[in-house]
């Protein structure tokens, strides 16, 4: 048998070791591999190991190779101008989670996500109903719909927050179906492809927070 290196194969119980056992190869030897440990079969019940744990094991006890599922090539979420409406001027909370609340008392970007967009001073939100997605855009002052976000002549070391209400807070509610009445809700940040600088909020992923 063939051993690629970062591939996953499974090995049968041998002297060293009782069980048979699934690991990614680190390194290839003439006669051996070096394995890092990360399924232990036991009887009728699989341990999966996080640790690092590595050991050098023989070619002859490999099985056959595990093959894992496919991963997706692109994770991004997608932008399309054409279906997202830009939310003309309406409140971003939450100050420690990286993620936007919305609630009855605003919409509400997290100090944490305001530090990842790079404390923009302007910012567009676009809501994408077609997708149930809304985007947050850093921009120029003068670009169309452009909402102000941090004041760059703020000296506040605390944490950058800002919130939105109004019309935006009820489209973004009612596209989404969301209860704001008796609910919060928090949705995490993407990164949104073409848009280094963007970010994106899916808006069924949203979790719903009692209270």
């Amino acid at each position: 048998m063939e051993f690629e290196i970062g591939k996953t194969y499974e090995f049968k119980a041998h002297s060293r070791f009782k069980h048979p056992l699934q690991g990614i190869v680190q390194k290839v030897y003439d006669n051996s591999i070096l394995v890092k440990i990360t399924v232990v079969h036991r009887e009728d019940k699989e341990n999966i190991s996080d640790s690092n744990n590595q050991m050098i094991i023989s070619k002859k006890y490999g099985l056959k190779q595990i093959k894992t599922k496919k991963v997706e090539e692109n994770k991004r979420m997608k932008f399309n101008i054409n279906t997202a409406s830009l939310l003309l001027p309406g409140t971003f909370g939450a100050e420690g989670k990286e993620c936007i609340t919305i609630s009855k008392s605003g919409l509400a970007l997290s100090g944490p996500v305001v530090r990842r967009l790079n404390k923009p001073e302007w910012v567009q939100l676009y809501l994408d109903e077609s997708r149930l997605a809304l985007f947050v855009i850093p921009c120029k002052a003068t670009d169309e719909g452009a909402r102000s976000c941090v004041n760059p002549k703020s000296k506040k070391k605390a944490g950058y927050r800002k919130n939105w209400s109004g019309s935006i807070l009820e489209k973004v509610a009612k596209a989404s179906k969301m209860d704001i009445e008796n609910h919060r809700y928090h949705v995490e940040p993407e990164e949104v492809e073409g848009y280094p600088k963007a970010l994106g909020f899916d808006l069924t992923k949203a979790v719903k927070i009692n209270g």
